[in-house]
């Protein structure tokens, strides 16, 4: 074969191959993981959280649409878990206050913790703190002021014997990154968008230990 229409020919099957794939990327049955899967959200917020609306206390129907938004952007990765809130109740007592009007967000986690297991909560519960004060993150043996948070989670325990919690920094009702980023933490992900192969994989096997709802 003449070696120009050789190299296009080459050309010509490797374009068509990594079409072939993207599409496969794109639309393969075997790109969805969650089906059948639910997280039981179970809401606990402080006194800073307020109503975007009417500035008065949340109710769960307030956080049903936060968590509505995050379903939404789960699913647009392909992520297709269901999201259900089990409650929403203000807890003030579970926010330990750091210097400089923050809240010390390792210390927050801990105490959420062990109200989660109070709770004697379904591996598929992940219970969710809110608060409007900056969360900081401080160094040990540091008096400097931290790093900012916009969450603190327990990393990689949906499903598991460990409770899940995250501490979520509140901006509004309709901000829902920060609550995506932490349940993306909880399911074992370290990021929450642009999710490959590994990432699904990682977990598909996750969510195989979780409680299915099969209708």
């Amino acid at each position: 074969m003449n070696p120009v229409n050789l190299l296009v020919l080459t050309l010509y099957l490797a374009t068509s191959i990594v079409s072939i794939s993207t599409q496969k990327h794109e639309k393969g049955p075997w790109l969805r993981v969650g089906d059948g899967v639910t997280v039981h959200a179970n809401v606990v917020f402080d006194s800073t959280v307020k109503n975007d609306k009417t500035k008065r206390q949340p109710t769960a129907k307030n956080f049903r649409r936060l968590f509505q938004g995050v379903q939404r952007y789960f699913h647009t990765e392909k992520v297709f878990v269901k999201f259900v809130v089990k409650s929403a109740e203000k807890k003030d007592a579970l926010a330990v206050k750091g210097k400089w009007e923050s809240v010390n967000a390792s210390a927050t986690l801990e105490k959420v913790i062990k109200y989660a297991e109070e709770q004697q909560p379904s591996n598929d519960t992940i219970t969710y703190f809110f608060t409007e004060t900056p969360l900081l993150e401080r160094s040990k043996g540091s008096d400097l002021a931290g790093s900012e948070l916009y969450f603190k989670a327990t990393f990689n325990t949906f499903c598991n014997k460990t409770p899940s919690a995250a501490v979520v920094r509140y901006y509004s009702l309709e901000s829902s990154e920060g609550t995506v980023a932490a349940t993306a933490w909880t399911f074992g992900e370290k990021k929450h968008k642009n999710f490959n192969l590994r990432d699904y994989w990682r977990m598909n096997a996750k969510f195989s230990h979780c409680p299915r709802n099969t209708r």
